[in-house]
C-alpha cells in the first residue's frame, strides 16, 4: 500500500513530538541539577556555616595537638637532663640518706649536714669501698667533692657531684677528668641529729667535762639487705664518750618505709672498744661485718671485727677472740678485704713489733674466716 503525502506529514509530526518531550524532560532535569549545585555553593559560603566549619576545624586541630602533646613532652624529657625544682636548704643538723643511680650504676649515699658543712660517703652496690664526700650547700644546690685514700697520694680527688636537693631527691651531674654522668638519687630517710642519738645513754655520752668536744651524731657506712628489706648503718658520736674517746659507734637499723632508727647492737658496750664504724653486708644480705677497735698510737692500736648474723641476731665470729693484746708488743689490726662467699670472709691481719719502738717491724698477712 502506498502512503500519501498527508500520511507522511502526519508520521513525521508524530516523531518530532516525541523528540520534543524528551528535550523538555532533559532540560527540566538539567535545571534541577543546576539549582541543587548552586544551592550547595551558597549554603557552604554563608557566614553562619563558615563559622561552624571554622570552629569544627579548630576543634580538630586542638584535638590533634592534645593527642600529640604528651609525645612531645616525653621526647623532650628524654633529651633534656633531669633537674630538680624548688631547692631546699638544710639549715639544721641532719643526716640524709639517698638511693639511686649514677649513670646505670646503683649506689647508696649518706650525708651529714652540720653548721653549713656537708660530710658523708657513698658506695656502689658492686663494690665494697666507701668514697668520701665533702662540700657545702648554696640554697638547694649541693656541690660535693669525692675523695679516696691512696697509699701514694693520700686523699685524692676522684670526682664531683653538682646537683640540686629539693627535699625528696638529689639530681644533677657527676664528673671526673675523663667523663660526665647524670645521677638521680631518691631520699630514703632524713633524721635530725637528736633522732640519731636514740640509742645513746645521754648521761654517759655527754659528760660535762667532755661537752666542749662533743660534736653530735653522724650517720656512717650505710648498707642495705635486699633479703630483709632493711638498711643498716653506724652512728658515730664525736667526743664526749663514757671514757672521753673520740668516737663511740653504734649499729642501728631502720625499715625501708623510713621509720625512726632503733638500736641493733651497741658495739662499744659489748666489746669494750671505742672506735670503728666500717660495716659491710654479705652478698645474700644475711651477715654484717663490723669493724671495731681502739686507737692509741702506732704501737698500741688494737682493731678487730665481728660478723653479726642478722637472721639469728647474734655474733657468729669475733676476730679478737683468743688474742692477748698485752703480748703483741705493738699494734694488732684485723680488717676487711672481701667476701669470699656468703659465709666466708677474707681479711688482713696487720701487726708490728714495737720492742724497738723507734724501728717497729711491720707484718701483714691475709687470713680467712668461716662462720
Amino acid at each position: 500500500m502506498t502512503e500519501t503525502k498527508d500520511e507522511k506529514t502526519q508520521g513525521n509530526f508524530k516523531i518530532s513530538k516525541k523528540k520534543l518531550y524528551i528535550l523538555v524532560a532533559g532540560f527540566a532535569l538539567l535545571v534541577i541539577i543546576l539549582a541543587t549545585y548552586f544551592g550547595y555553593i551558597y549554603a557552604k559560603n554563608s557566614p553562619i556555616n563558615s563559622n561552624q566549619t571554622s570552629q569544627s576545624q579548630n576543634q580538630s586541630v586542638k584535638q590533634v595537638q592534645t593527642e600529640t602533646k604528651p609525645e612531645i613532652k616525653e621526647v623532650q624529657a628524654e633529651n633534656q637532663p633531669k633537674v630538680a625544682v624548688d631547692p631546699i636548704l638544710v639549715s639544721e643538723r641532719r643526716s640524709i640518706a639517698f638511693q639511686g643511680k649514677i649513670g646505670d650504676l646503683p649506689v647508696l649515699m649518706s650525708l651529714n649536714f652540720k653548721d653549713g658543712e656537708i660530710n658523708g660517703q657513698y658506695k656502689y652496690d658492686s663494690k665494697d669501698e666507701d668514697l668520701q664526700l665533702s662540700g657545702k650547700q648554696d640554697n638547694g644546690n649541693l656541690k660535693l667533692e669525692e675523695t679516696v685514700y691512696t697509699e701514694k697520694e693520700g686523699m685524692k680527688k676522684t670526682g664531683v657531684f653538682d646537683g640540686v636537693y629539693d627535699g625528696k631527691s638529689y639530681i644533677g651531674k657527676w664528673k671526673n677528668d675523663s667523663k660526665e654522668l647524670e645521677f638521680s638519687l631518691n631520699q630514703i630517710f632524713n633524721f635530725t641529729e637528736k633522732e640519731l642519738e636514740v640509742g645513746f645513754d645521754k648521761e654517759c655520752v655527754i659528760y660535762p667535762e667532755n661537752r666542749d668536744v662533743y660534736n653530735g651524731a653522724s650517720l656512717e657506712n650505710l648498707v642495705y639487705s635486699s633479703q630483709l628489706k632493711q638498711y643498716y648503718f653506724v652512728v658515730g658520736v664525736a667526743g664526749g664518750g663514757c671514757n672521753g674517746s673520740a668516737n663511740r659507734p653504734w649499729v642501728l637499723y631502720l625499715t625501708k618505709d623510713g621509720q625512726k632508727p632503733s638500736v641493733l647492737k651497741d658495739l662499744s658496750a659489748e666489746s669494750g672498744m671505742s672506735t670503728g664504724g666500717t660495716i659491710r653486708i654479705s652478698p645474700n644480705g644475711e651477715y654484717l661485718y663490723v669493724y671495731q677497735g681502739t686507737h692509741g698510737g702506732i704501737c698500741s692500736n688494737y682493731n678487730s671485727f665481728i660478723i653479726y648474723d642478722l637472721l639469728k641476731n647474734k655474733v657468729v665470729f669475733d676476730s679478737a677472740s683468743g688474742v692477748d693484746y698485752e703480748k703483741t708488743n705493738g699494734s694488732f689490726i684485723q680488717y676487711f678485704k672481701k667476701w669470699v662467699n656468703n659465709n666466708e670472709i677474707e681479711y688482713y691481719e696487720f701487726t708490728n713489733d714495737c720492742t724497738d719502738a723507734a724501728n717497729p717491724i711491720d707484718k701483714t698477712i691475709v687470713k680467712r674466716a668461716k662462720f
